[in-house]
Parts: C-alpha cells; sequence; structure tokens
C-alpha cells in the first residue's frame, strides 16, 4: 500500500509538471482514512496567482501551502476560511474552498506544494493552482 501511495504522489508530480502555461496546475491525490502528508512540486509560468482552490471530501479537515522557497511566504489555504480573502463553499459530499492572492509579479518558479490531511473520511483531495497573466 505504501508502494502505491509513492506512485501515486510521484503522478501527481508529472500531472503538475506537464500543465502548459496558462492553464491551471491541478493535483489529485487520493488520501485514505486518518492523517496523512504530502510534498510536491508544481511548475508554473510566470505572472500573478489567478487560482488557488482547494476541494476535498466533506468533513476531511485538509490544509496546505504553496511557496517559492526564498521568494514567497507559504501561502494558506484549508478546508475551512483562512483569512478575510478565502470562501468556502460546501455540496453534499465535498467542500471547496479558494483564496484569493494579492496580484504580485512572480517568476518562472518550482512551488513547493506541503498538502496535510489531518482527519477525515478518505478520498480525493485536488488542489488547484494557476499563475499567469491576469485577464484585460
Amino acid at each position: 500500500m505504501r508502494r502505491l501511495a509513492l506512485l501515486l504522489a510521484a503522478a501527481v508530480v508529472v500531472a503538475g509538471d506537464a500543465a502548459a502555461p496558462g492553464n491551471a496546475s491541478t493535483a489529485t491525490v487520493h488520501f485514505g482514512g486518518g492523517s496523512e502528508l504530502r510534498r510536491f512540486v508544481l511548475r508554473e509560468p510566470p505572472g500573478v496567482i489567478l487560482v488557488y482552490r482547494l476541494s476535498a471530501p466533506r468533513a476531511a479537515d485538509v490544509r496546505a501551502t504553496v511557496q517559492i522557497p526564498g521568494v514567497t511566504v507559504p501561502l494558506r489555504i484549508a478546508t475551512r476560511p483562512t483569512g478575510p480573502s478565502s470562501e468556502c463553499t460546501t455540496s453534499r459530499s465535498r467542500v471547496t474552498c479558494t483564496v484569493g492572492e494579492e496580484w504580485c509579479p512572480m517568476p518562472r518558479a518550482a512551488w513547493k506544494v506541503r498538502l496535510e490531511k489531518r482527519a477525515g473520511p478518505a478520498g480525493p483531495v485536488i488542489l488547484t493552482f494557476r499563475v499567469g497573466t491576469p485577464p484585460a
């Protein structure tokens, strides 16, 4: 089972790396019950943060950060609001939270992701992160 989890984590990193500039990098990580931690990289083009969203099974306690080491502070997101620029919606089976980030220019970078499921039901957790040119 541990080997499967490691292979899945590697597939997530590849999916993030393969994202074309201007498209959202989406990482789907399948967590079991209880707590687990995953770390991976999303490669993004230069630009501003356009989308930062987290979707998880309802009642899951999930937290994540993305960061360019040495350039940005860890940018937080969770399955509950993390500040005035975050908002969450809940459906029958999932909670989806989005954080609005300032449009500060970012370099082309490998963003380090720390995704932690602290408690709750098993299921897929989807992190969507997009850096690019702001709309006109």
